[in-house]
């Protein structure tokens, strides 16, 4: 075992997502209190280039990755970004031994974040169970949770993993994953998540919903159980989308966004359609919307409480 490695947190984009990924490395190096820890983020090489980056500490050419040659016919949202991060724990292994990987379209609250490196980590990596797949009824048959043609006796959503590099790479995580891409054959709504939930088995540790909270239940009693340390806009709607789910750190994402000549992203971000169905909304009172599988009349959010926050999190009230 390598001795002397640091920890890292990463970050993967290509040209779509680069102005948002930008503004994560910025504001995560600008919150880094550790001196055991990096910020490295990845992106495209002819990006690196053009950028008039007075610091490139931690920008890393997306080339330097490796990825299998496959032929994938699944959907086409899996992004070669997406598939990348699969393979930087065995590129990163050499250097770092804990690596924290997040998904651009997350929005980071404060310094807390980096408290997860002190997780003693046994697995090859803990993450968030994904809260509609583990928790609605429509998505369990006979016990276990459907994903496409797939299914799980837990699930996990993929957009923030904290990863033991050593384990990863031992137990080949990363070939076992771009074999199921190279066979599932559209099978999975979301290959490249379901990739590493097959790849891992049940083989993983869970982390507080805390780190890895839904956008759209911040107006809900979760939050307030639950204080977001990482909020995760999952689904169409994303943080830098007009409009989008209401958050103060989402409006100093915008201003940063502005402020570093990204009007252009912006600009195209703006959603016409669904900024009149908002203004509408607003006008006849109706204000935010709750998914049913949590809203309080349904009986669901007993089972909720139950098994994902009474049964983990008052039993390891330590873990981020």
């Amino acid at each position: 075992m390598l001795m002397n490695r640091r920890n890292a947190v990463v970050l993967v984009t290509d040209d779509n997502l680069l102005p948002p990924a930008l503004h994560l490395w910025s504001r995560l190096r600008s919150l880094n209190n550790r001196n055991d820890t990096d910020v490295l983020l990845f992106m495209p090489d002819k990006a690196i280039s053009e950028m008039q980056l007075l610091d490139l500490t931690g920008v890393i050419p997306i080339s330097s990755l490796f990825m299998p040659t496959i032929k994938y016919s699944g959907p086409s949202h899996v992004t070669e970004a997406a598939c990348l991060r699969i393979v930087v724990p065995r590129y990163l292994q050499q250097n770092y031994s804990k690596l924290l990987y997040l998904d651009i379209d997350v929005v980071v609250s404060d310094a807390s974040i980096f408290r997860v490196f002190d997780i003693e980590l046994n697995a090859p990596l803990a993450a968030t169970r994904w809260h509609k797949k583990s928790f609605d009824p429509s998505m369990v048959v006979n016990g276990k949770l459907q994903e496409g043609a797939f299914a799980f006796t837990r699930y996990f959503n993929s957009g923030v993993l904290l990863i033991n590099a050593d384990r990863y790479v031992e137990a080949e995580i990363d070939v076992k994953a771009f074999k199921f891409l190279a066979e599932e054959e559209g099978k999975s709504e979301v290959p490249d998540q379901t990739a590493l939930n097959v790849a891992v088995g049940d083989g993983w540790e869970e982390l507080s919903p805390a780190m890895n909270f839904r956008a759209e239940l911040l107006q809900t009693f979760l939050s307030k159980m639950f204080p977001p340390v990482v909020i995760h806009y999952v689904g169409e709607k994303k943080s830098w989308h007009t409009p989008s789910i209401s958050h103060p750190l989402r409006s100093e994402q915008i201003k940063w966004l502005a402020l570093n000549g990204h009007w252009h992203f912006l600009v195209n971000n703006i959603r016409v359609k669904h900024l009149l169905r908002a203004i509408r909304r607003r006008i006849n009172g109706k204000g935010h919307s709750t998914p049913t599988y949590i809203q309080p009349q349904n009986r669901l959010i007993k089972d909720y409480l139950a098994v994902a926050f009474v049964d983990h999190w008052n039993v390891q009230p330590a873990r981020l």
